[in-house]
């Protein structure tokens, strides 16, 4: 779902689910995540600086596990490579 501060970030998940992971974003010289273009994304405030930072500096959000799946919790009784298996599933 998209949100003022992050507008480019669109999910594409239907069910009744909620995720785990954290916003992110990509040095594009290396691949590798950056902390710190994360915060400058973070800490933007005004709307055209931030429409304007979802071009040069797209966020990206990294998910990790899932915790509920259909309205139901899985995050206690279901072991994580199951819960792996349940979020590629529903990609």
């Amino acid at each position: 779902m998209p949100t003022r501060q992050y507008p480019e970030l669109q999910l594409p998940f239907t069910d009744d689910i909620i995720l785990d992971g954290e916003a992110a974003c990509v040095d594009p010289a290396t691949g590798v995540s950056d902390f710190e273009a994360v915060m400058r994304r973070f800490q933007a405030r005004r709307a055209d600086k931030i429409i304007q930072l979802t071009t040069t500096l797209p966020t990206y959000y990294v998910i990790f596990d899932i915790l509920m799946y259909k309205g139901q919790d899985i995050s206690l009784d279901c072991p994580l490579l199951r819960r792996k298996e349940i979020l590629a599933a529903t990609a």
